[in-house]
């Protein structure tokens, strides 16, 4: 049996047992092997409920070179969360490691890259760090500094809140592109999720000196009905001096709410900062502005404010805080503080408030 045949883990756990002279062939049998994931700790408290949740979260990916065309890629994910008796939890969930990607890139020429497996969603209604397809999705980037992207997905993970079928079991097709023409950049994509929507999204970004301004339109067309639903934004920041941005926005929902995404609030196609998520608002009105200092390379603070309002909701504010540090290359520390308020019309406020700590390291 060769070493080079058995997977990546098993070559480890032979090439243990083996003798030093065995050593070159283990040597070959993971040669080119790339290794590319992090690992993630969350502690998040939710104030407002007095409860806690630990999160932690490892993914690894593996990229190995199978010919000079085609490459397999690997990525394992284990993630769990521990809470205390009277959060509900139970203690340690002792969470398995599973597959999250297991795919394989074809470059059969320069500037076309073919992925057929098990792989991320790509488009912005979908979470790319989460959400998980299987499928295909061709690249072609034979034009300097623009891209043509065409997927299909036979299924995904994504669970639509209320959806009806399930939008996991549905094809996706999928159809973007994007360029980046120095000061100006932008994308567009198109998705169709079978019997269930059609959706679209276009942003573009510019910058001229200190000044940067960035907008994005998304619309999600439900085949059940006519409801309106779509989510704009636009937003400009100015950074007079190198350790200060300031920024500015605006953000408005369609009169039968904002959800664009096909399930994450973590996806593109959504604007939110932390607790006042505007998909469940109705033809939203949202004033945005930003502060962010960073006094030194490997520190930055920022301070966010959302205020507005929709239909049937008198007020809707969230203020964020943030600290980031960058302790090195490849380990970041961040906490941060929200609290929120949402006013429905005739009824009890309600009241949102969360902190977090997060450390990753990265490689």
């Amino acid at each position: 049996m060769k070493l080079a045949k058995l997977s990546l883990v098993a070559v480890v756990a032979v090439g243990a047992l083996t003798s030093f002279a065995s050593a070159t062939k283990l040597e070959e049998a993971i040669k080119g092997v790339e290794l590319k994931g992090y690992v993630r700790y969350r502690h998040t408290v939710d104030i407002e409920n007095e409860t806690n949740d630990n999160e932690y979260k490892g993914v690894f990916g593996f990229t190995m070179p199978v010919n000079d065309m085609v490459k397999a890629n690997v990525t394992l994910l284990t993630i769990g969360h521990t809470k205390d008796a009277q959060d509900g939890g139970a203690g340690d969930g002792n969470p398995t490691i599973n597959t999250k990607y297991a795919n394989f890139a074809f470059t059969p020429i320069s500037g076309l890259t073919v992925v057929a497996g098990k792989q991320k969603v790509v488009t912005p209604f979908a979470d790319p760090a989460d959400d998980v397809g299987t499928g295909v999705i061709a690249v072609i980037s034979m034009v300097k500094n623009f891209n043509l992207y065409a997927g299909y997905y036979l299924n995904t993970n994504i669970d639509k809140a209320g959806g009806t079928p399930e939008v996991r079991s549905l094809d996706i097709y999928a159809f973007g592109a994007d360029a980046n023409l120095g000061i100006v950049s932008g994308s567009f994509w198109y998705a169709d999720v079978q019997n269930f929507a059609t959706a679209w999204y276009v942003d573009a970004k510019a910058k001229i000196a200190m000044v940067s301004l960035s907008g994005a339109y998304a619309a999600l067309d439900p085949e059940a009905n006519d409801d309106d639903i779509y989510q704009a934004r636009i937003v400009a920041s100015v950074t007079p001096v190198d350790m200060i941005t300031a920024s500015l926005g605006y953000v408005v929902t369609g009169e039968d709410g904002g959800d664009v995404t096909l399930g994450d609030e973590d996806a593109k196609s959504n604007f939110y900062i932390e607790l006042a998520d505007p998909r469940g608002l109705k033809d939203a009105s949202l004033i945005y502005a930003a502060a962010t200092v960073s006094p030194l390379k490997t520190f930055s603070a920022k301070l966010e404010y959302l205020n507005g309002d929709a239909t049937g909701v008198d007020d809707v504010t969230e203020t964020k805080v943030t600290g980031n540090y960058k302790m090195s290359k490849n380990f970041n520390i961040q906490a941060w503080y929200s609290t929120a308020t949402i006013e429905p019309t005739g009824a009890k406020d309600i009241d949102m408030e969360k902190a977090r700590l997060e450390m990753k390291y990265t490689f």
